[in-house]
């Protein structure tokens, strides 16, 4: 006679398709390392976009932000789905990763409307764009090289 009590050993021959033991831990490594590289380049860019007022590089350094954002709940995403399974939660916390590709793609859509927004803003209004090495005069290397019309 089956018991009254629900059982979640119909899952026992279930297998979890996050990395366990080592390779969990070298997986963590990979995604920690490039988490810290990605947010190097975030800062490089977002540093660079504001001293030059460069809507090109504030962009991709809200892109890079997203990156950033992805990978470090991709972290926490995998440390949660490593728990085990109880009565409770039959499936495990699995579901951890799906709710942080979901939060992942609203970053993404709040990004883009974002950009969207600045440029239509600059696109109505251009600002000056701050560029090494050149000048108005025309006796700068940038007017030279810049055909006449």
């Amino acid at each position: 006679m089956p018991s009254a009590t629900p059982s979640f050993e119909h899952c026992g021959a279930c297998v979890s398709g996050a990395p366990t033991g080592a390779a969990g831990r070298q997986s963590a490594r990979r995604l920690t390392a490039a988490l810290v590289i990605t947010a190097g380049i975030l800062i490089v860019e977002a540093v660079g976009g504001v001293v030059f007022n460069s809507l090109a590089l504030l962009s991709d350094a809200a892109h890079m932000l997203t990156d950033v954002a992805s990978l470090a709940l991709a972290l926490v995403a995998q440390r949660v789905a490593l728990r085990p399974r109880t009565p409770e939660r039959s499936y495990g916390f699995r579901r951890a990763e799906t709710l942080a590709a979901f939060v992942n793609g609203i970053a993404l859509g709040a990004a883009a409307i974002w950009i969207v927004k600045e440029a239509i803003e600059r696109w109505n209004d251009p600002p000056l764009v701050a560029g090494l090495g050149c000048s108005s005069s025309p006796s700068s290397a940038c007017s030279r090289m810049s055909p006449r019309l």
